[in-house]
């Protein structure tokens, strides 16, 4: 684990990445000065859907788990695109072939062999936010009839799963046509026999997370933020990302933050307590709108109390908890290390973002909180004292000072970046691509 001098650095270069998880609009452009709270890019998309084909609807029989293995073309995990053959068997002396095809791209999630059905799990990259459902090959009826066998009309919102249409099957049965997602019945075409489902759209946005300058954009996802930056890393931590004014109110490492010193003057803050914060206070916390916590020790029951559900150990940031908590020190009453805490007096009443993302096994990610600096705050060292935290590749986490450059270096995939090399903490010298470094002052 590192020691407190690498946990807390009182000048730092970062750059965060900012990105949409499917390809949109950027907002910013190269060079401009951003807030935490600016937005970088955003889409709109469909959220990927279950869907469930039944084999004995499509092919058309009652099958056996032994004949689901037979026809079956595809298995467990299998990508597949939309029209691409799941499942097919021949059937009469003439050998007709019936085939059931995906109705989307996406993974086949789910296989029951013993009722012969499939889940194949959509991909949002490719969801269309209209979905067709051809009712008349489903029910096997004429397509100008289908509006006799429809539950549902122009203008009706449906549920997934629930009965589209119905009619009368080969064995005295019904056979009933499902809707595979939610949304509204935009159009019933008699001509083709289909219906057309919109699904709502779900608008996806991405902010700056920290107060800089947008240093790179990254063309339909988003942009590199670049800050000088006070920066502290915790051990442990729970909630989204975040942001707020700095508030500390205790008066000394040891102290601990009661629940009678927050009120309505501490909403929207990021607040500070010493060595410990019991339940009631980040209760209270949580109830008057403060957005984050920071804390020498705390309780780990205490944070399982808080998030709803037992917080991993392991993988912690996506709680469903509307206040951020990191944890300096570790669990229980921890006094906080004199040199965190009077880098936050010093800092008190700046905007600081706060991020309780945890990963303790490979590829450690550890809780921060991050200061933008402002001219005239701390003078710069000399190129010559720069130290470095390697952030990527296989040295992620280690720390060393930067002993020179190259001008190009070649990376695992092919491509080509700017070299550093750094002499790490133990001695060794390794070369690193400058992206997977923050220079530290």
């Amino acid at each position: 684990m590192a020691d407190a001098a690498e946990l807390v650095v009182n000048r730092a270069v970062l750059e965060r990445t900012r990105i949409l998880p499917l390809p949109g609009e950027v907002l910013v452009r190269r060079g401009q000065r951003v807030s935490p709270d600016t937005v970088v890019a955003k889409a709109e998309f469909v959220p990927g859907e279950p869907y469930v084909i039944d084999l004995n609807t499509e092919l058309k029989a009652r099958l056996t788990p032994d004949e689901v293995r037979g026809c079956l073309r595809v298995r467990l995990g299998d990508s597949v695109e939309v029209g691409e053959t799941l499942a097919a068997r021949e059937r009469g002396i003439f050998g007709e072939r019936l085939e059931a095809r995906a109705p989307v791209s996406g993974t086949i999630e789910f296989i029951s062999w013993t009722r012969g059905r499939l889940l194949v799990r959509e991909d949002a990259r490719s969801a269309d936010p209209i979905v067709v459902v051809n009712v008349s090959r489903r029910l096997d009826v004429p397509a100008r009839q289908i509006r006799t066998f429809l539950r549902y009309r122009e203008g009706d919102e449906v549920r997934q799963g629930a009965a589209l249409a119905a009619a009368p099957g080969d064995f005295g049965g019904m056979e009933i046509c499902y809707a595979p997602v939610s949304g509204i019945i935009q159009q019933v075409c008699t001509n083709s026999g289909v219906v057309r489902i919109l699904r709502p759209h779900r608008p996806s946005v991405v902010e700056a997370y920290l107060s800089g300058v947008v240093s790179r954009i990254i063309p339909e996802q988003g942009a590199v933020i670049r800050a000088e930056a006070a920066h502290v890393q915790g051990t442990f931590g729970v909630g989204f990302e975040t942001h707020g004014k700095l508030l500390v109110l205790v008066r000394s490492p040891g102290d601990t933050l009661s629940s009678s010193e927050i009120d309505e003057n501490c909403r929207g803050a990021v607040m500070v307590s010493g060595a410990w914060l019991s339940y009631e206070t980040m209760q209270r916390a949580l109830e008057l709108g403060v957005r984050g916590l920071v804390t020498g020790g705390v309780d780990y029951l205490d944070i399982v109390r808080l998030a709803g559900s037992a917080a991993g150990v392991g993988i912690t940031g996506q709680e469903d908890l509307a206040m951020t908590v990191m944890v300096a020190e570790g669990f229980g009453r921890m006094p906080m290390n004199p040199s965190t805490f009077q880098l936050l007096q010093a800092y008190q009443g700046r905007v600081v973002s706060l991020n309780g993302a945890t990963q303790v096994r490979a590829g450690v990610i550890r809780p921060e909180l991050v200061i933008p600096l402002e001219a005239g705050d701390q003078p710069k060292a000399s190129a010559g004292q720069k130290r470095a935290r390697i952030i990527g590749g296989p040295y992620r986490g280690r720390w060393g000072r930067v002993i020179g450059r190259l001008p190009e270096l070649k990376l695992e995939n092919e491509m080509k970046a700017p070299g550093v090399r750094v002499e790490l903490s133990g001695g060794e010298i390794v070369t690193v691509s400058e992206p997977n470094l923050e220079i530290i002052y």
